[in-house]
């Protein structure tokens, strides 16, 4: 959770990084912690689309809608 948290301060606003923002076929960043991890990944997501008001709605809407309680 760690690497979470110290990766969306240090890309936030960048809307890209290598750590959440993985290529296309990869497992989500979200769905590989549990619990409190999925509730900073995701909201890590939001730190670093913070500034992108065209697409960065696009990137966190799938996470809004989630059954799980922690995204």
């Amino acid at each position: 959770m760690a690497k979470t948290y110290v990766n969306a301060f240090v890309n936030a606003g960048l809307c890209n990084d290598l750590l959440i923002c993985k290529k296309e076929g990869a497992e989500d960043w979200v769905f590989q912690n549990k619990d409190e991890g999925q509730l900073a990944a995701a909201a890590s997501i939001g730190l670093l689309q913070i500034w992108d008001i065209d697409e960065g709605l696009e990137k966190i809407d799938k996470y809004m809608e989630r059954a799980e309680e922690n995204i």
